[in-house]
């Protein structure tokens, strides 16, 4: 998997310095795809199409809410991206236990999705207060 910098010439073709002068002509698809990068991985982990590890650290989707939740259970980010996600919970979990059976970030959307508040403190005595606000565009 590339870098982070590699990822947005990936996103924007015309950047990369591997395809100046090749004639290659593509539109950027960084704006399109903007979080929706992390699903594609994340969606092609899952059902095998990409079976490299190095692209296990992009199978996040730092979502507003998922921030927010991975806040209130006191997880320090370096940043708001999917590798800094992935990093900060194999160091809590482990490696094998991060990508929650295949699933990466999936068990996590679905805790923070508005209405679990409840079932987030059954599971972990955390208070986590539902916002209207949060909901990613």
């Amino acid at each position: 998997m590339r870098s982070s910098v590699e990822q947005n010439q990936l996103l924007s073709p015309n950047s990369d310095s591997v395809l100046q002068g090749s004639g290659i002509d593509l539109y950027p698809i960084n704006r399109t795809l903007r979080k929706g990068f992390n699903l594609v991985i994340r969606e092609l982990l899952r059902q095998k199409v990409l079976t490299t590890p190095t692209a296990v650290p992009h199978a996040y989707m730092p979502t507003k809410k998922l921030l927010r939740l991975l806040d209130s259970l006191n997880v320090d980010l370096t940043d708001e991206t999917s590798p800094a996600i992935h990093s900060a919970l194999c160091e809590i979990l482990g490696a094998e236990q991060a990508i929650f059976g295949g699933d990466y970030d999936i068990p996590l959307q679905i805790l923070a999705r508005s209405g679990n508040s409840d079932l987030i403190w059954e599971i972990c005595q955390v208070d986590f207060e539902d916002s209207d606000e949060d909901y990613d565009v």
